[in-house]
């Protein structure tokens, strides 16, 4: 045994050992099982994520059946407040559709297996018909989803949760899920599954089962590798000539192709930079970056592969689809470690690109690598409608992403190799010739060029978030917007439809009424903020501001101490229309200055911005100060 087929050996046994002996012996591994629930009781809850018909009748259909169960409905946009006993949480919402629906993961995490099996089998017992909201499971584990509201405030992120939609006319899954989980005991966290639906029924093979497969595919590598490798053929010496003519060609293309990535971005962070006046603007069309770093890694490469022309190649074509079919086993390894269980679909790939690389024909080579691009769109259709959160690992990548992106590449690269060796067109030419790639990838690049500076950004589709801020100081108001991009301009008007209390007065003291009040007792004073919000709002932050240090002595509310002493900071939220009052201790004889300041997002008086491309929110911040004297005398105004 030669050292190369020792190093390969060793690699595949560590990749296996991996997952099978943390699927035995039930190890913590990077990408693989978390704790189990033996701290957890048994008993979940329901939480209703609407108020619509179909979500109340399939929790009446619950309560019919187990009169006990906990049943949560949170107020809207505020998060349900979850037991400590909780198992699991189901969360339903009516959806517009004619069947059940199972979002099964949020940004960077799957529900549980077990937790997905129960509200499966319940469904198919019902005879209720399902699908999967998403149904590639590492697409939610590499944080490609973003996360779902309604999964988002039924739980918190340590609670296993999964979110059911079910149709205008309910469903009756619910006592068949509860029981099941009631019934259940510590089925542990086998979060890296996959799963899939064959004739309405859904299979999710967990950890162990996919470390099983990949122990078969590796030894179906090693049986190849070791008694039907092509040195064993009979052009053996031709290809081991072959190989040792281009073994550097994969090294060459990881590494163009990591340049051309790194100059990609950089091209289109100026393009965004020119357009925005911002480089980070590309968070506001993040797909579109993301192609267009592509687009321009592709024209890069193109250019710097053209050196090929003055290289003299290997007659034969097989060497390419090899050395391919190799980067493709490295891979498993690279991606496995993002998600064990990518490390099935790129195994796939790699059973694919060893069958094509024995392909001879042009045309069938052609339709291989289309067939290689298949099992990726799934991936593809979430990368293109991603937001700038998804995206920004691989647009703003640093080595290790490029690093990625570039070995993804590499195979098609050297497959296109083969393609062109096939075709007669990859061979060395004599004197200086312009060659035809590049051309051709110069005319998307110029395409991309002139359609991020001259398409609209934002459409009424997919609309550019801007905050709309207003500042009422006294009688002062002031407003203010703030966006992605840098550049934009924005015209504020009044929509009466909007102001929720139109006739309030525009002055500080009508919509924060306060009144402050001193009192000496044993050599220090007592403070008393009394406040009320016209608008309810959201928090309110009273700062106290000394000279010296000693700005707060005591108080019955928690505050904030600077380090020095000589600021101290109150905050309270949720506070809505009642009543607050701060009271405080602090030094006699030093002057303070106190800001009491609130913040709503109730809009008075109607201020938005009147266009169908721009989704505005709106926020008011309302300011009163007021001084202190020495002598303990009360002004309002702004401190000195």
């Amino acid at each position: 045994m030669n050292a190369g087929k020792l190093s390969l050996l060793i690699s595949m046994f560590l990749l296996i050992a991996r997952g099978g002996l943390a699927a035995e012996a039930g190890l913590v591994v990077p990408g693989l099982a978390g704790p189990g629930l033996a701290e957890r009781a048994t008993v979940p809850v329901f939480v209703a994520a609407d108020t619509l018909p179909g979500t109340e009748k399939t929790l009446e259909t619950l309560k019919a059946h187990w009169p006990d169960s906990i049943i949560l409905r949170p107020e809207a946009g505020k998060r349900a407040e979850i037991p400590a006993n909780a198992k699991a949480v189901i969360a339903i919402r009516q959806t517009d559709g004619a069947t059940a629906r199972i979002v099964n993961g949020r940004r960077g995490a799957t529900s549980p297996r077990w937790l997905l099996l129960a509200v499966a089998d319940a469904l198919e017992r019902e005879g209720e018909p399902f699908s999967l909201s998403v149904p590639d499971m590492p697409i939610y584990r590499l944080g490609w989803v973003p996360d779902d509201p309604d999964m988002a405030r039924a739980a918190p992120a340590d609670v296993p949760a999964i979110l059911v939609e079910v149709p205008a006319n309910g469903s009756a899954f619910l006592p068949v899920a509860a029981k099941a989980l009631s019934d259940a005991g510590d089925e542990g966290e086998d979060a890296h599954y996959l799963a899939f639906q064959f004739r309405g029924k859904l299979f999710a093979p967990g950890e162990e089962t996919l470390v099983t497969l990949m122990i078969g595919v590796f030894g179906l590598v090693f049986f190849n590798l070791f008694f039907l490798s092509f040195a064993y053929g009979k052009k053996s010496e031709q290809h081991l000539r072959d190989f040792f003519r281009v073994w550097w060609l994969p090294f060459f293309y990881f590494t163009v192709t990591l340049v051309s990535l790194a100059a990609g971005q950089a091209i289109v962070s100026w393009l965004t930079k020119l357009t925005f006046g911002d480089p980070e603007g590309w968070t506001v069309i993040p797909a579109r970056a993301f192609a267009g770093k592509l687009i321009f890694a592709f024209f890069f490469t193109s250019a710097l592969v053209t050196f090929n022309q003055l290289i003299p190649f290997p007659k034969g074509g097989f060497i390419y689809g090899y050395i391919a079919s190799i980067v493709c086993l490295v891979n498993i390894f690279v991606f496995s470690y993002l998600d064990f269980s990518l490390s099935v679909l790129f195994a796939l790939i790699f059973g694919l690109a060893y069958g094509l690389s024995h392909v001879r024909n042009a045309t069938w080579q052609l339709g291989g690598l289309a067939l290689l691009v298949v099992p990726f769109l799934p991936y593809f259709r979430e990368l293109a409608r991603g937001d700038a959160a998804t995206l920004a690992p691989l647009y703003a990548a640093g080595f290790g992403w490029n690093a990625r992106l570039a070995l993804f590449i590499v195979p098609f690269q050297l497959f296109m190799t083969r393609l062109t060796h096939s075709i007669g067109v990859l061979k060395a030419k004599r004197g200086v010739h312009i060659p035809l790639l590049p051309l051709v990838a110069l005319v998307p690049a110029i395409f991309f060029t002139g359609f991020l500076v001259l398409a609209p950004a934002w459409t009424p589709e997919r609309p550019l978030p801007v905050s709309v801020s207003q500042t009422l100081e006294q009688d002062r108001l002031s407003t203010d917007t703030r966006s992605d991009v840098g550049r934009a301009q924005f015209t504020v008007v009044s929509d009466p439809g909007l102001a929720t209390d139109p006739f309030l007065p525009q002055r500080a003291a009508a919509v924060l009424e306060a009144t402050v009040g001193v009192r000496n007792a044993l050599g220090r004073i007592i403070v008393t903020v009394a406040a009320k919000g016209a608008l309810a709002p959201q928090s309110l932050t009273l700062d106290v501001l000394s000279d010296e240090t000693g700005a707060v002595l005591a108080s019955s509310r928690d505050f904030e101490r600077s380090p020095s002493g000589d600021r101290a900071t109150f905050t309270l939220s949720e506070i809505g229309a009642e009543s607050v009052t701060i009271a405080f201790t602090a030094v006699s004889g030093r002057p303070l200055d106190l800001r009491l300041q609130s913040r709503t997002e109730r809009n008075p008086w109607g201020v938005t911005i009147n266009d169908p491309a721009i989704a505005a929110s709106y926020e008011l911040t309302v300011r009163r100060d007021f001084r202190i004297s020495e002598e303990g005398t009360v002004t309002e105004g702004e401190p000195k």
